[in-house]
């Protein structure tokens, strides 16, 4: 192996090496001794969310209260207020989930998936983490009062099938004096997304002459076994002025507190798997708001900064005092292709790895889908992979094999020119490039193969990280999830060993020699938290390289020999 070639394996480990070191800069540890169980809080029925994340105009530096409304009469006498019926919950249930709206505002309850489970089986729900209704309507104040009153509708559930592919519900409320909210639910079967139809007469009274926002009051859960992990991913999103911005940075003590105004596409909260987006179908946004704070908790073992994040989209009036706005929403899994499908750069809430990377990413993500049409163990989808990039590559890495061979062959000259030349470096580097040249030898021709693997790498371990095909899917075993580190670190001591395996083969140089060992032993520590998919492809590429190692030195022996003779 060649200088440039060990270059490259070290930079490929410093890289690694940082990765952790990423993490802990942007998910520092707890500080905070005083912590709380989440247990605790559940059975209250209350979210330690300060008062900035109900309200869109509010500051969050308040002390942690329960949510806040708009007293009914700063704009309506209590004359004029009026119950369009009783208090109910209303079911809707489809093959994807099953859904419970309240007459209480005409909000959302419960939304429970069906094909999603948490990591200890639990079921996961993406309403009700504060134990509160979401989708309200709000203005610069608060909520506005007709969402602390009941609606009235003429149904008690609606269960959507392949036979019964679409339906509604209709909730209505009105005033003694003819001011009026129509919310329109349209579902359809096998959809995460559903949209919603609203009417507003008597904006000016409603206190929304300068417009009104469509909110999200609930965090979202934590879904997965490592919750430091989940709230890495976690935070507000929102595509403003044709850019995704995003909000995952609570201070601990001042909160999360964005506003703007400007042209808004869609806002949306996300966890790593799981995200709400709320997207405007009959006009863009002309504002957002993203509010949040933060508790210390023990979420499992784990001591952890747990994020509550609210977002609400805002829709302007246009001096008009009547309305009809619609809107879609999504609540389901952060799926690039269902996302993708929605037509308005939903698909970039899926993390895939730096800018330059994410084409490599989207490549990889349909290669691995496809094939896992045919094959429905994604464990031999990417032994597979590997075995398609190894021959993809063969033509490149043979080449580089012969290069590198006649780099080994040429080393005694090129040390005579640097003995020879070591008080010219300008003549020095000028017979070197010279002797190059005649033995038709590419001094970083060993590097190029690996070089070229990296983007692959680097989009292989986006996709493994944080897609949700990836999620849960099992291998042989142990491996029960490909997206999680090998529990028993069997992988990367193998994979370890196979990178011990090749460089024997490779290093020849007796300077070079502790690379043998080194580099194997500092990627196997780095790999031993690296998602068992990415350590599995990787091991089963070394043993590739391997045997065409074992193949490339046969074929090039006899061309050896001649140049030697």
């Amino acid at each position: 192996m060649d200088r440039n070639t060990v270059f490259a394996f070290v930079l490929l480990a410093i890289v690694f090496l940082l990765i952790p070191l990423y993490y802990q800069v942007v998910n520092p540890p707890v500080k905070n001794a005083e912590v709380q169980s989440i247990d605790s809080l559940s059975t209250t029925g209350k979210s330690p969310v300060d008062s900035s994340v109900s309200s869109p105009m509010a500051k969050s530096t308040r002390q942690p209260t329960t949510t806040p409304t708009r007293k009914p009469e700063e704009v309506y006498s209590e004359s004029l207020l009026v119950d369009n019926g009783e208090l109910r919950n209303i079911s809707v249930e489809t093959d994807l989930y099953k859904a419970v709206f309240s007459t209480k505002g005409a909000s959302l309850k419960s939304f429970m998936l069906k094909k999603y489970r948490k990591s200890n089986g639990d079921i996961i729900n993406l309403v009700g983490q504060n134990g509160g209704n979401t989708l309200l309507l709000k203005n610069d104040n608060g909520y506005l009062a007709p969402e602390n009153l009941i609606y009235s509708i003429d149904v008690n559930s609606l269960d959507l099938s392949p036979t019964h592919k679409t339906d509604s519900l209709v909730f209505q409320w009105e005033d003694k004096i003819g001011d009026s909210i129509r919310k329109v639910y349209r579902f359809e079967n096998g959809k995460y997304s559903f949209s919603v139809d609203l009417y507003i007469n008597g904006l000016n009274s409603l206190g929304c002459s300068k417009g009104y926002y469509l909110g999200w009051e609930t965090p979202m859960p934590i879904t997965e076994a490592s919750a430091k992990e989940d709230l890495n991913y976690m935070g507000g999103y929102v595509m403003f002025g044709g850019e995704i911005l995003d909000f995952k940075s609570v201070d601990k003590k001042e909160g999360l507190d964005e506003e703007k105004s400007g042209q808004t596409s869609w806002v949306a909260d996300k966890s790593k798997y799981f995200t709400v987006a709320i997207v405007p179908k009959s006009r863009a946004g002309n504002g957002f708001y993203i509010r949040g704070n933060s508790q210390p908790m023990i979420i499992g073992e784990q001591n952890v900064d747990r994020k509550f994040i609210n977002v609400g989209l805002r829709m302007s009036s246009n001096n008009a005092d009547s309305l009809a706005d619609s809107f879609l929403i999504y609540l389901g899994p952060i799926d690039y292709y269902v996302l993708k499908g929605y037509g308005v750069g939903l698909e970039g809430l899926v993390y895939m790895g730096w800018s330059i990377l994410k084409p490599f990413s989207v490549a990889m993500l349909w290669l691995l889908t496809a094939l896992h049409k045919f094959i429905p163990n994604y464990g031999i989808v990417l032994i597979l992979v590997a075995v398609i990039l190894k021959v993809a590559f063969f033509p490149l890495t043979r080449k580089s094999t012969a290069s590198m061979s006649k780099m080994q062959e040429i080393q005694p000259k090129i040390q005579e020119i640097k003995d020879k030349y070591k008080k010219d470096p300008k003549r020095m580097n000028a017979e070197t490039m010279k002797l190059y040249k005649e033995h038709g030898v590419n001094p970083v021709g060993g590097c190029l193969p690996l070089l070229l693997q990296m983007p692959i790498f680097f989009a292989l371990y986006a996709v493994l990280r944080a897609t949700i095909e990836l999620r849960g899917a099992d291998f042989l075993l142990w491996i029960t999830d490909l997206s999680q580190q090998d529990p028993y670190y069997v992988l990367p001591i193998l994979m370890g060993a196979t990178m011990f395996f090749q460089q024997k083969m490779t290093v020849k140089d007796p300077k070079q020699k502790m690379m043998v060992y080194i580099m194997p032993i500092v990627l196997t520590f780095i790999f031993l938290k690296m998602p068992a998919g990415l350590v599995l492809y990787w091991a089963v590429f070394n043993v590739l390289s391997l045997i065409e190692q074992i193949y490339n030195k046969r074929k090039t022996q006899p061309t050896t020999k001649a140049v030697t003779g």
